[in-house]
């Protein structure tokens, strides 16, 4: 009865296949119908170095059954292990640790597009529940969300926008630059925007035009007309106007605006409300509002400076009641700018659940910007050297180079062009030849002088380079740092993130007021309204929405062997309980990475005074612990990698290191030599390895033994839920994971360009072990895009399930994903491909578990205050409570979504994740999920303290750090590695090798 079934289906088959295997790196194949249909003789799984996969795809449940398309394989958005067509056409396999793509996104897309296939899955997010009541306080909450009030009769037509500068050069030749398209330069952005905002006011002025602040413009290539539609004279029509106050770098251009109707030209109204419960549907509306809400800003340039992002920077902060210890300089070549970041979003409203309102959210924002200072002295507060007229070492080189890499400069002789640093020459201008026109060799201080009459101060100084195919070198003293340039994560030392860390700490009581000044400086306040809002009859509520008897959820008994402890207002006290599986630690080594230029070093006495120090806590915590070898190297790499050499010639898998405060490389590369040579590593800076010797700090000591027992595979203690009823969520039969990813983009674009393309990594945890709290995890490597998607969820979660069923004896019941960091924009591709791809992966390891998938999202501007919250307490006094759950009013009217702040904030106010749950099969309550959520925050296991995430994915965040750190280690050196040598195996998979 199959036998014609199946060789229709290979017929098909094989011809979709060999269209696969002609794509560069491609060998995929697409279902139409995300079904599968059993084909005993012709389909099987292919065999994984995971283990064979060969096992049939169990039929699918009915909740997700759909009609199947005959003659098809799968694809990725039904999970993404490959299918083979037996015999003869296989399509061949690539690990799931070394899969990448060449492309951007869309591979699958392409090949369902290019075999007629439709990628659209059928699965929807969950409805949403009844709030929850569980809880054992109440507190009252204010927020940053100020609600907004739309006419029933709104409508909004959108038009594009282009903007062209044309300009004679002298030989004749015509430049056309077109001012609407983003630039990467921070400073030619805000040029840019500014002119193009300059220019469209002149059009306004001169053209017909309906009311201008009922034109609403992005500063770029969008305008939307609110109520009426544009006059049809001047559209598609050039209108040429001229710059009212042209920067230098724009002078001599003539400027042309072109106006057209955007898409159908069907209006935005306000029914878009109505249709929130689909992702997506009210993107239009709430770009609207947000764009109507920045007009203040984006119109007035000479007080405010806009970034994409919903950012803006006040110019002046004095003006808007901001004081000198708001906006203080943090270092010599750098100050911190003081604004806002203002988005919009669709929430319940006052009424709380049933009802649906816009609402914008303003919240305070502070970045550091380079100060526009001459260059020379911006270099010289970093390597005084300079100001001594002396070269640069090849150390200050790089370092100088980490920093300014990017940064534009603006000459301050002859046409004071504009240079992008790329980097800083060994030469100086006493020593940089050149040939002049003549055909002689000069030197750049000879040419400067004869040229434009300049003598140089600091001649003996290294010359910058600049980037492009010009390589021009000019001095450091002739140059000054162009403004509006904010500094980057890569340029950032670790000074300058820990300054950072503490002066952009805000805590409750002064974020409330400095909310308030900043939504006052946009024109969101009923004492100076935006004068764009209330033009198109909208408006703005001055105060931000309150959340009146917020519920505070109670916390999880932690349970040690002996007992149990409980957490009390911050963290809870283990006491003189035991760990409930205590490790044992025998053959291991202490080393100590001296710096010869200290006089403070570590030395081997207080190495061993700190061995006396953690055997002491670990023998009281129950490990066994023997006496290590002690070692002292230098920071060297050479040193540190006779370390490992010896520990892999004598057997020894446990290595303990103390090395300098001021080192930042030697820890990537002691993890990377932990994965090649399979010995555990535990590091500790020398400051605190100095306060467990000299200070006695016992809570250091503790917390240093709490990571070993982990790193060694023992497990500290479990979590029992404060209710009863629904412990079994989180017993034996449950899986949790946890999904994280790691975007490159804190690569230096110099170390970008030299090695080529950078790996996103994934990071995973599952409680996939003996015990239901012991986390360990992995990650993967895939290739960046635009889409932030987990290519190989479906591999993941068959490994993690494999491994739960291997270590149990049984498969998991119910499985609970966490997925942090995905914006709502994406929740439709994520339910079409991850969600679909653990389905799909789980039927074929078969495990017919319940699946819930939740995301979890810090990346967002909403901020809680305790509304009595007073300047004369402590930020953590000030800051919400752990365990504070938000699912009324803030929260989306259709989506499963609540705020859970499980963590409590020392310092700055706390960030409260937001929970959306796109798949829900476990049909668990409001209140039992959101418990589930919070006592999982408990499972890091070794700060006594909750963190703000779940543990499965604050885990997974860590293991995708650590990916970074691996992958960031091995491109700066010469030795070639696979993509599968990069990551964990054997031994090292089997423990929380991250802790």
């Amino acid at each position: 009865m199959h036998g014609s079934g199946t060789a229709e289906c290979a017929e098909v088959s094989r011809t979709q296949l060999m269209r696969s295997r002609s794509r560069s790196l491609g060998q995929r194949v697409a279902c139409s119908a995300h079904a599968r249909v059993t084909y005993p003789n012709g389909i099987a799984l292919e065999e994984r170095e995971s283990g064979p996969w060969n096992e049939p795809i169990a039929p699918m449940d009915r909740d997700l059954r759909r009609t199947p398309s005959r003659g098809h394989v799968h694809c990725d958005a039904c999970y993404p292990v490959r299918a083979t067509l037996l015999p003869g056409y296989r399509v061949p396999a690539m690990s799931v640790y070394s899969r990448t793509r060449s492309t951007v996104g869309g591979d699958l897309s392409s090949q369902m597009e290019s075999m007629s296939l439709s990628s659209t899955c059928s699965l929807e997010m969950p409805p949403k529940p009844e709030p929850g009541t569980m809880c054992y306080r109440r507190i009252d909450i204010t927020t940053n969300m100020h609600g907004i009030a739309i006419p029933e009769d709104l409508k909004v037509y959108r038009y594009d926008v282009t903007i062209q500068a044309t300009k004679q050069r002298p030989d004749g030749t015509i430049i056309n630059v077109d001012f609407t398209k983003r630039e990467k330069a921070d400073s030619t952005n805000v040029a840019r925007k500014t002119a193009c905002v300059q220019i469209m006011n002149e059009v306004f002025k001169h053209y017909k035009f309906v009311d201008s602040h009922r034109l609403i413009y992005d500063m770029q290539s969008t305008l939307l007309a609110f109520h009426e539609q544009i006059q049809p004279d001047v559209l598609n029509v050039t209108l040429e106007v001229e710059h009212p106050n042209p920067s230098p770098e724009h002078e001599g251009y003539t400027f042309a605006a072109t106006i057209r109707v955007a898409g159908n030209g069907e209006p935005i109204t306000r029914e878009q409300l109505d249709n929130c419960h689909m992702p997506g549907k009210t993107h239009e509306l709430q770009q609207a509002i947000e764009l109507l809400t920045s007009q203040v800003p984006f119109r007035h340039p000479e007080e405010h400076v806009p970034f994409p992002g919903g950012k803006s920077f006040l110019i002046c902060p004095k003006n808007y009641g901001f004081n000198d210890a708001d906006t203080p300089n943090i270092t010599g070549y750098a100050y911190l700018a003081v604004g806002v970041q203002k988005s919009s979003r669709i929430i319940e409203g006052p009424r709380g659940p049933g009802n649906r309102r816009a609402a914008i959210v303003v919240t305070t924002k502070k970045t550091p910007f380079f100060g526009p200072y001459n260059f020379l002295q911006s270099v010289s507060s970093v390597c005084n050297s300079v100001l001594n007229n002396e070269q640069l070492s090849s150390r200050d080189l790089d370092r100088m180079k980490r920093i300014f890499h990017g940064v534009r400069v603006r000459a301050i002789y002859g046409s004071k062009r504009v240079y992008t640093v790329s980097s800083f020459a060994r030469e100086t201008a006493h020593t940089a030849h050149f040939m002049d026109p003549t055909g002689n060799q000069i030197t750049v201080a000879e040419y400067l002088f004869n040229t434009y009459g300049v003598t140089l101060r600091y001649p003996d100084t290294n010359l910058v380079q600049e980037s492009g195919s010009k390589k021009s070198l000019i001095p450091m003293e002739l140059l000054v740092v162009e403004d509006n340039q904010r500094i980057r994560s890569e340029q950032q030392n670790p000074q300058m993130v820990a300054d950072l860390t503490r002066k952009c700490a805000i805590p409750p009581s002064e974020l409330r007021v400095h909310n308030m000044l900043n939504a006052e400086s946009i024109g969101i306040s009923d004492r100076n309204p935006s004068p764009y809002v209330t033009a198109v009859d909208c408006k703005v509520m001055g105060n931000p929405m309150p959340v009146k008897q917020a519920r505070v959820l109670p916390a999880p008994q932690m349970v040690y062997n002996g007992g149990a402890a409980n957490y009390i207002t911050k963290t809870w006290n283990q006491g003189q309980l035991r760990y409930l599986v205590p490790a044992k630690l025998q053959q291991w080594l202490m080393v100590v990475i001296s710096d010869p230029r200290r006089t403070d070093d570590f030395n081997e006495h207080r190495l061993r005074q700190l061995y006396e120090a953690i055997a002491t806590q670990a023998k009281r915590c129950g490990m066994t612990i023997g006496m290590p070898g002690i070692y002292k190297i230098g920071v060297d790499i050479d040193d540190l990698r006779n370390v490992f050499e010896k520990c892999s010639i004598e057997g020894v898998k446990y290595a303990f290191f103390v090395h300098t405060d001021a080192d930042n490389t030697l820890h990537n590369e002691t993890k990377r030599f932990e994965k090649s040579y399979g010995v555990v590593t535990q590091l500790i800076r020398m400051r605190n390895a100095t306060d467990i010797v000299v200070k006695n700090r016992r809570a250091v000591t503790e917390n240093v033994v709490h990571k070993m027992n982990i790193k060694l595979g023992g497990v500290n203690y479990e979590l029992r839920l404060p209710e009863a009823s629904i412990q079994a969520s989180l017993g034996a039969k449950t899986l949790c994971i946890g999904v994280a990813l790691n975007h490159p983009g804190a690569i230096n674009p110099s170390l970008r360009a030299s090695i080529g393309t950078v790996p996103t990594i994934v990071g995973y945890a599952a409680n996939d072990k003996a015990s239901p709290f012991e986390f360990v995890g992995n990650f993967i490597l895939q290739t960046t895009n635009k889409e932030d998607r987990v290519h190989d969820f479906g591999a993941i979660v068959m490994e993690c399930v494999n491994r739960f069923t291997l270590a149990r004896g049984f498969p998991p019941e119910r499985v609970f994903v966490f997925r942090n960091g995905c914006p709502e924009g994406q929740y439709n591709t994520v339910l079409a491909t991850e969600v679909r791809a653990i389905t799909r992966a789980m039927q074929s390891a078969g495990c017919h578990a319940t699946l819930s998938f939740i995301t979890t999202n810090k990346l967002h501007n909403v901020r809680f205050m305790k509304e009595n919250a007073v300047r004369s307490e402590q930020p953590a006094e000030q800051n919400i409570p752990s365990g504070t759950i938000i699912d009324t009013k803030v929260v989306h009217p259709v989506y499963h979504e609540f705020y859970l702040n499980a963590h409590t904030a020392i310092q700055g106010t706390a960030k409260t994740p937001r929970f959306t749950v796109l798949y829900d099969d476990n049909h668990l309550s409001s209140d039992a999920l959101q418990l589930l959520c919070y006592t999982l925050c408990f499972g890091h296991q070794i700060v006594c303290l909750p963190t703000s995430l779940p543990s499965p994915v604050y885990i997974a965040s860590r293991y995708a750090e650590r990916g970074r750190a691996i992958v960031t280690s091995q491109m700066r050196s010469e030795n070639e590695t696979s993509i599968e040598e990069m990551t964990y195996k054997g031994a090292l998979r089997d423990v929380r090798i991250n802790a």
